[in-house]
């Protein structure tokens, strides 16, 4: 099954393995994967639909009770879920605005299961085009 894409975050492609769902992405020329675990990626999920992550800043933003947290640094989106001192995972600003839209519009529900990343990082848009 092919991977899924919106028109809400075109640099964005979306899947899942096994219990990972991962995140292929095109930013600064180079194509990028953010790999979550399953159950961290429902509550941010969770968090986005619910705008508990709105008035994410400088500042480190609670989005799940278990300890989850993000922050906005120097254009990069920080999450930390493992190591609450340390992020777990980064990704620059205007990605997760990209995610962000397509999780509030529920263009990314179902996720398909995926073969392989290297395969759709040659598929991504090459720099310069688009968004």
């Amino acid at each position: 099954m092919p991977w899924r894409s919106s028109p809400l975050a075109p640099r964005c492609q979306f899947g899942r393995q096994d219990n990972t769902v991962m995140i292929v992405y095109r930013y600064a020329g180079r194509a990028m994967v953010l790999s979550l675990p399953a159950p961290i990626w429902a509550g941010l999920v969770e968090a986005v639909q619910d705008r508990r992550l709105d008035g994410l800043g400088g500042e480190w933003l609670a989005w799940a009770p278990s300890g989850g947290r993000a922050q906005i640094a120097d254009g990069y989106v920080l999450l930390a879920y493992k190591d609450q001192d340390h992020p777990d995972a980064w990704l620059p600003h205007s990605v997760w605005q990209q995610i962000v839209a397509v999780v509030r519009a529920h263009a990314i529900d179902c996720l398909p299961v995926i073969e392989s990343v290297a395969r759709e990082e040659a598929a991504l848009p090459a720099p310069g085009v688009g968004p």
